[in-house]
């Protein structure tokens, strides 16, 4: 059978249904150059309803923005017969038998065909599932270890805990990072919004001096802290060497 227009399926609505581009049923129809709005606004969007009969679809072409309409099948036969051209009756016939063929049932060989498509479909999944999780064991790892730890450490401890054969982070590295992304001053106290939300506490000292009293901080990153920090870190820092 010849291919006078592409018979394509579409959601129109709810429904899946066979559906012809109303732009290729004009060009087929020989109805004349730069008419087609008139056209499709005289015979379909006064008369049929969008979402049930068609959808309108915008595309860009050369830089314009242009309409297309998509027909279920009964509307493009329809608008085919009103067209009144010599080619009509030819196209709503190869409609018709288009519409025959695609509502054949399939032989016992196109369904063995259909069920080998969609069993290789659903071993790529689980292959793509697989490798993901291989790639997510050493940030799963990585989670738990840091999960693990739920009173506050000094840094450097965290650092040393969370520290794998898959994520390779230095004591000064860490602190960078922190610095740079925001978390710590240049002082390597951290910013108060930080201490708010839990993330670090400072703790403070004071030790008697020859010179006087003096206040001492030690920053230590909480268990909220180290969860909430774990992935960016890991992201970060893993395949980097010291």
């Amino acid at each position: 059978m010849q291919n006078i227009i592409n018979v394509t399926t579409s959601v129109i609505g709810t429904e899946t249904v066979n559906s012809v581009n109303a732009r290729d049923l004009y060009k087929a129809l020989e109805l004349g150059v730069g008419q087609y709005s008139r056209w499709i606004k005289a015979n379909l969007l006064d008369i049929f309803q969008e979402g049930v009969d068609f959808i309108g679809v915008r595309h860009n072409v050369e830089g314009n923005e242009v309409v297309s309409h998509i027909l279920t099948l009964d509307v493009a036969k329809h608008l085919t017969m009103l067209s009144r051209t010599t080619k009509a009756k030819t196209i709503r016939d190869y409609f018709i038998q288009c519409e025959k063929e695609l509502n054949k049932p399939l032989t016992i060989e196109q369904l063995l065909q259909e069920n080998v498509k969609v069993i290789t479909q659903l071993q790529e999944k689980v292959i793509t599932l697989k490798t993901k999780i291989e790639e997510d064991k050493p940030k799963v790892l990585f989670a738990q270890n840091v999960s693990s730890s739920v009173d506050s450490l000094l840094i450097r401890e965290w650092v040393k805990a969370i520290s794998t054969d898959d994520v390779k982070i230095g004591q000064n590295k860490a602190f960078a990072w922190l610095r740079n992304n925001g978390y710590l001053m240049q002082n390597n106290e951290p910013y108060q919004k930080y201490i708010n939300n839990g993330y670090f506490e400072v703790i403070e000292r004071t030790t008697a001096t020859p010179t006087g009293t003096k206040i001492f901080k030690t920053t230590k990153i909480t268990g909220k802290g180290q969860v909430c920090l774990a992935n960016r870190v890991f992201d970060y820092f893993n395949g980097v060497e010291e």
